[in-house]
């Protein structure tokens, strides 16, 4: 996998901070409101859809609900979309 190629920053906040707060402390970060929630909708001016992995686990949690209690080790990733399959579908009567 490429996540190797992404670079590493070293943070430092307090006990409870929330993952989005820690985001903008180190890339310039867009949201959106999307239904109901606080969406991230570009890093860097690179817009797209974005998850994470915390510790090693992808999480369901939004970016501002992911309270950090520990030392962790977060990987920010950008969705892009890759065809697997394309399918050419003929309807007959």
């Amino acid at each position: 996998s490429l996540d190797i190629l992404a670079p590493t920053k070293i943070v430092k906040v307090k006990k409870g901070s929330n993952l989005l707060d820690v985001l903008k402390e180190v890339a310039i970060i867009e949201t959106k409101r999307l239904n109901g929630k606080e969406q991230v909708i570009a890093t860097n001016g690179d817009e797209g859809f974005y998850i994470y992995e915390l510790n090693g686990e992808l999480c369901n949690q939004t970016v501002q609900k992911c309270a950090l209690r520990e030392s962790s080790t977060v990987v920010w990733k950008k969705l892009e979309p890759i065809a697997k399959l394309r399918l050419n579908i003929e309807v007959e009567d």
